[in-house]
């Protein structure tokens, strides 16, 4: 286990489509592959996302967030500093897509 900035955990990559998926992530500063994010309904997911995803610092390979309506900001990833691109999605590093409407996602 590699920890980023000294401090936390390193976790592996995953899909997170429930807030419950979201807690695994709980205290982890570095994401060892993908972050997948498809939460597609929810009051609390915003909120949420912060309090689980918030430390993180770091993650090797991209970001996707698809299919989630609720979100209306990327603030959730207050401490993400850097997305390596180590392997990309569709030659990008962060690739954002709400299919329930055209709202523009502030980072």
């Amino acid at each position: 286990m590699h920890l980023y900035k000294g401090c936390g955990r390193s976790c592996h990559g995953l899909l997170v489509n429930t807030v419950a998926r979201a807690q695994e992530l709980r205290g982890c500063t570095s994401i060892t592959g993908s972050l997948i994010i498809s939460i597609r309904y929810g009051k609390t997911v915003t909120k949420e996302l912060e309090s689980s995803l918030g430390a993180i610092q770091r993650v090797t390979h991209y970001i996707r967030i698809f299919k989630t309506s609720p979100l209306k900001s990327l603030s959730f990833l207050q401490s993400l500093k850097v997305i390596e691109g180590r392997q990309l999605y569709n030659d990008k590093m962060v690739d954002i897509w709400n299919s329930l409407n055209d709202e523009t996602v502030k980072m």
